[in-house]
C-alpha cells in the first residue's frame, strides 16, 4: 500500500506561486521514500529516465511542447480545466496524470513543473514485485504503444545506452576505446548522482545502475509478453481492453 504525504502550508505556498507567477498548472515531483535496495536502484534510473525524455525544464516554455504531470501532485487552475475540457478528454487514458499536463499545455495553458522535494512524498513502490505489476500498464500503453516487440526493442535500446560504458571499459583493442569509457562512465554516475541529490533518492543507488536497468528490462519484456497474451492490461482490479484504449489514448 501506497503511503502519500502533504506537509503542512504546502499548498498554500504552491497557490502563492501561481498566483505570483501566473501559472495554470502546477506539477510537483515528489520526494520517493527509501523501501528495498534494489527497488531502490530502479527508481533512480527511472526518474532519470523520466527527467531525460519529459525534458521538465521546457516545460514553462510555452513554444515547448514539453509537458509534465505528476500523480502525485497535480494543482490546476480552474478556467485552464474548462479550457482543456479536463477529464472529459483523457477518459480511458492510463497515465491520465501526463496526459492531463499535454492536454493543459495544448489549449495555452501557462505551466511549470517543480522539485516537490521536503514538501509531497510518498512510497512509490515497496518492492521489486509490487513495482513490476504497477508498472505493468505504463510499459505496455505508453512505452510500448500497445506492442510487445516495440516494448522489447525500447528495453534493449535502454539496456544497451546503460551499460554501453562498461563494454567500452573492456580491452577490445580499439583506439581510445577505454578512454571513451570513462569518460562516458564518469558522465553517467554524475548524472545519477546530480538527480538522486535533486529528488531526495540514496546517493548509493547511482553504483548499481547495469544491475537495476537489467531488472527493469526484465520487468519490460514481463509486461509486453502479458498485455498480449491478456489482450489489454488490468488496472486496480479492472480490465481494460487494448481495442478500447487506443481510442482514448493521448499521448
Amino acid at each position: 500500500m501506497r503511503m502519500f504525504i502533504l506537509l503542512r502550508g504546502t499548498l498554500k505556498r504552491v497557490i502563492s506561486y501561481c498566483e505570483l507567477y501566473g501559472y495554470d498548472h502546477i506539477a510537483a515531483i515528489p520526494q520517493l521514500y527509501p523501501t528495498t535496495f534494489l527497488a531502490d536502484s530502479m527508481l533512480s534510473v527511472f526518474m532519470r529516465h523520466i527527467c531525460l525524455v519529459g525534458r521538465p525544464w521546457k516545460v514553462k516554455d510555452e513554444t515547448s511542447k514539453a509537458s509534465v504531470g505528476a500523480g502525485a501532485f497535480n494543482l490546476v487552475r480552474r478556467t485552464a480545466y474548462v479550457q482543456a475540457q479536463g477529464f472529459e478528454r483523457i477518459r480511458l487514458t492510463v497515465a491520465d496524470d501526463i496526459a492531463l499536463g499535454r492536454v493543459l499545455k495544448e489549449s495555452g495553458a501557462h505551466c511549470t513543473v517543480v522539485n516537490g522535494r521536503n514538501s509531497v512524498g510518498l512510497h512509490f513502490y515497496h518492492s521489486v514485485r509490487e513495482m513490476m505489476v504497477g508498472s505493468e500498464r505504463a510499459l505496455f500503453t505508453m512505452v510500448g504503444q500497445f506492442s510487445m516487440i516495440k516494448l522489447i526493442v525500447v528495453g534493449l535500446l535502454m539496456l544497451g545506452f546503460e551499460i554501453s560504458p562498461f563494454i567500452a571499459l573492456v580491452p577490445m583493442g580499439l583506439p581510445f576505446g577505454y578512454l571513451v569509457g570513462t569518460i562516458m562512465l564518469g558522465i553517467m554516475f554524475l548524472t545519477a548522482f546530480t538527480m538522486n541529490m535533486y529528488l531526495g533518492r540514496p546517493w548509493w543507488t547511482a553504483f548499481f545502475v547495469p544491475l537495476a536497468v537489467s531488472v527493469m528490462f526484465i520487468a519490460m519484456v514481463r509486461a509486453g509478453i502479458l498485455g498480449k497474451r491478456r489482450g489489454g492490461i488490468i488496472w486496480r482490479g479492472t480490465f481494460y481492453p487494448t481495442d478500447k484504449l487506443k481510442q482514448y489514448r493521448q499521448y
